[in-house]
């Protein structure tokens, strides 16, 4: 990006701001400028003056200062550039950012522990907007936080973990973001994009309640009861329909793998989902 683009996108981008002071609109101006012209540096290394190094530490550490202040403005800019498409894909996924090597950070967490070594850094679930032509439009929500597990909630995840209410658990943050997008998005046909991590019951019951269509990946088969009340295998069911079409993807080379093609046989009907022990107040409504 050269220096006139960045120039013109970081204008666009935060043109408004809710901040209580202008002063900290215009250090995240020259903030944003510094790294969208060195994307790969680190602070330090992209601010390069000493001046501009510290304001932008002080910008991070002001207590004023929030990641929802600081994306307000480009969710607002999002949507504008929504307003020529009727329906928009919501694409939601979680990132594990790993801050292992910088040791004497504060306020980091452990997210996963592998061989009896535990993984530090920060979790950021994003909801990305994009229209149905596959054109990103920008982030319409964005959440950020550390795992915090005591004693009592490790106990419990051992011990019927799934009796815990949905919004005390990280999960969680799959309603929350359908329940911002459709907030920030009033007047657009959204459809929720996830993966097996948002096949959950009660995310359908939102999205029923909000008038959301979803895409989600299953995690695990489901139980259905069809219109003669008996129940039977979600995806036993779906193998008996006809097949109503075919989509050819083509999947990208990664690590030890190599680029492929994948047929998708495409088959579909509405089923009525029965809930697990923990869903049971959930029941009555969901439909897939």
């Amino acid at each position: 990006m050269t220096q006139n683009d960045a120039s013109s996108w970081i204008q666009e981008e935060f043109s408004s701001h809710a901040f209580s002071d202008d002063r900290l609109h215009k250090r995240l101006l020259k903030i944003t400028k510094s790294l969208a012209e060195a994307p790969t540096l680190s602070i330090n290394q992209a601010c390069a003056e000493w001046a501009a190094v510290k304001g932008a530490y002080r910008f991070f550490d002001n207590n004023s200062v929030s990641s929802d202040l600081i994306l307000d403005p480009h969710y607002r800019i999002t949507y504008e550039r929504s307003l020529p498409d009727d329906r928009i894909l919501i694409v939601q996924d979680t990132s594990k950012i790993n801050y292992d090597s910088h040791r004497a950070t504060e306020g980091l967490s452990s997210y996963s522990t592998s061989k009896g070594f535990e993984t530090h850094g920060l979790i950021t679930h994003t909801a990305l907007a994009v229209n149905t032509d596959g054109v990103p439009l920008g982030v319409i929500d964005q959440k950020t936080w550390t795992r915090s597990i005591d004693d009592d909630v490790k106990e419990l995840s051992e011990y019927k973990n799934y009796k815990r209410p949905i919004e005390e658990k990280e999960s969680y943050r799959w309603i929350e973001a359908l329940k911002k997008s459709k907030e920030r998005m009033p007047d657009k046909d959204i459809v929720i994009v996830g993966d097996r991590e948002n096949d959950i019951y009660e995310f359908f019951q939102e999205a029923l309640i909000e008038d959301v269509n979803f895409v989600v990946r299953s995690s695990s088969p489901r139980t259905i009861e069809d219109t003669s009340g008996l129940h039977q295998n979600m995806d036993h069911k779906l193998r008996k329909l006809p097949e109503m079409g075919r989509v050819c993807l083509h999947i990208p080379a990664k690590q030890g793998v190599a680029a492929r093609s994948a047929v998708l046989e495409l088959r579909f009907t509405e089923v009525m989902l029965l809930s697990r022990p923990r869903e049971l107040r959930l029941r009555d409504q969901i439909r897939e």
